[in-house]
């Protein structure tokens, strides 16, 4: 694939010197994409397997262009340089996006600088012309989207038990009357939104900054939603490289440099929306775990990591299982009172040991 990508970056002067010597491959965990770095130059090659949201491989890729272009003015976002349109060698085209130098999420003390770069995102002005960017009709529009596309085709399966099936049902009429109310209000803050903003999708450079790296699911919608996905106990679960489970004494703090970030006007208006919020992206977790079950496994079996596998499985049997569902609807998304996940094998193995 070198061979192939300084082929395809030939015509950019930035890249004109390197050599297959030069490029070094990027873990990559998620599905969506693989990434390589381009020796010492400071930009990555951000290169998609396909995409996730069913587009034309030239749209996807210049709805991606929008995008970064739009995040990176919050200063906590890689910034673009180019794009290469897609051709033989790279069916989905090529983003050349700014190589931030960082480590993942560590502990609970990193979820501070976490909500100040969401903060950063979210104070941003919404203009009234948003490019290619999804930009929503009311606030929460892009949630009950998700949760209903996502949901249909899952729990038409047999592979979700009944019981699963009536809970998770239940739970997205209620939301969804409670979201048809909001339609009526006028000034809840909208702003763009990473979309995809758990744990797992934030480096932490040597300054201590977060800087969120994922970029995919962007839109114009309710900035709580991110924040909802960076703290809630089920979210931290899904990139099994981070494994921080917050405390709720740090989720309150996480809010309050949230607000603090973003000022009081915005802070004042979103306060009401919290639970509400919290409740939502815990539902759309449960229904991105029924979409696994029912098809996205079979799809994204070979895109994947064989630890994410295992891992996205063991959440999908723990989380939807009715005994468990039972608790997390009780507790309407409270943090710390999710049922635990099971150990790991190295940790089983521990306990056991440690019980003889």
């Amino acid at each position: 694939m070198k061979a192939q990508l300084l082929k395809s970056l030939s015509h950019m002067e930035a890249f004109s010197n390197l050599t297959e010597k030069d490029l070094s491959d990027i873990d990559s965990r998620g599905l969506a994409h693989d990434h390589v770095k381009l020796g010492k130059t400071g930009w990555i090659a951000r290169i998609p397997r396909g995409n996730q949201l069913g587009m034309e491989p030239a749209d996807y890729l210049n709805l991606q262009k929008d995008i970064y272009a739009a995040m990176g003015k919050s200063g906590v976002t890689p910034n673009i340089l180019d794009a290469v349109v897609p051709n033989d060698d790279f069916p989905n085209g090529i983003l050349i996006v700014e190589y931030i130098d960082g480590r993942d999420i560590q502990s609970e003390a990193d979820l501070k600088a976490v909500a100040k770069c969401l903060g950063e995102i979210h104070k941003m002005p919404v203009p009234d012309q948003a490019g290619m960017i999804e930009k929503a009709t009311h606030p929460l529009a892009g949630q009950e989207f998700l949760l209903t596309e996502v949901f249909d085709a899952a729990l038409a399966s047999d592979k979700i038990a009944p019981e699963t099936r009536d809970f998770l049902q239940a739970e997205r009429k209620e939301l969804f009357n409670q979201i048809e109310t909001l339609k009526e209000q006028d000034d809840i803050p909208m702003s763009i939104i990473g979309g995809d903003s758990h744990l797992g999708n934030y480096l932490i450079d040597k300054k201590g900054k977060a800087w969120l790296v994922d970029l995919e699911f962007a839109a114009y919608d309710l900035g709580l939603v991110d924040l909802a996905d960076a703290s809630l106990a089920i979210t931290s679960h899904l990139d099994p490289h981070i494994g921080v489970i917050p405390s709720e004494q740090t989720v309150d703090a996480f809010y309050q440099t949230w607000k603090d970030t973003v000022g009081p006007k915005m802070a004042q208006k979103s306060e009401a929306l919290i639970s509400l919020t919290e409740r939502i992206v815990q539902l759309r977790t449960l229904a991105w775990l029924s979409h696994w079950v029912t098809e996205g496994r079979d799809q994204e079996k070979d895109k994947v990591s064989q630890k994410s596998l295992e891992n996205w499985d063991k959440m999908a049997a723990h989380y939807l299982a009715p005994k468990n569902l039972r608790q997390i609807f009780n507790d309407k998304a409270r943090k710390h009172r999710l049922p635990k996940m099971p150990p790991n094998n190295r940790q089983a193995r521990k306990n056991d040991q440690h019980k003889l």
